[in-house]
């Protein structure tokens, strides 16, 4: 399933829920929030690849692929001018609580400074999991 097919899905989901009238459910999950930005990115054009690589039988210099400005007929893999996208990755609660509990043997008062310690130490814990 593409971004596209997903973000699609999740839009429809929303207007039948707001289609039956519980505002209650509605709200509680931001969908006033989500409808314009879910629409805003399916309006927004899908990007084109630049060119198309393809498995290829070896030649004389041991490549064993190809690249073509046109698709090829089968097996092709777009290649863009910038990578996709990865999905942001958050903590789990329990990667929070154990975060929160490595801050707490650290002899620090709870004041400024150990939320400060804190911060930073989900800050590397994010960008650990994100890079």
């Amino acid at each position: 399933m593409t971004d596209r097919e997903l973000i699609q899905q999740a839009l429809d989901a929303l207007e039948d829920l707001h289609r039956t009238g519980d505002t209650q459910v509605f709200d509680m999950c931001h969908a006033p929030k989500l409808l314009p930005a879910l629409r805003a990115r399916l309006a927004q054009p899908e990007p084109e690849p630049v060119a198309w690589a393809d498995k290829y039988d070896l030649d004389r210099e041991g490549h064993d692929f190809w690249v073509s400005r046109q698709q090829p007929a089968k097996n092709g893999v777009p290649l863009y001018t910038a990578p996709p996208q990865r999905e942001w990755q958050t903590l789990t609660e329990n990667e929070i609580k154990h975060l929160w509990y490595e801050a707490c043997q650290t002899n620090l008062e709870l004041t400024s400074q150990l939320i400060v310690h804190l911060a930073r130490d989900i800050e590397a814990k994010l960008k650990e999991k994100n890079t």
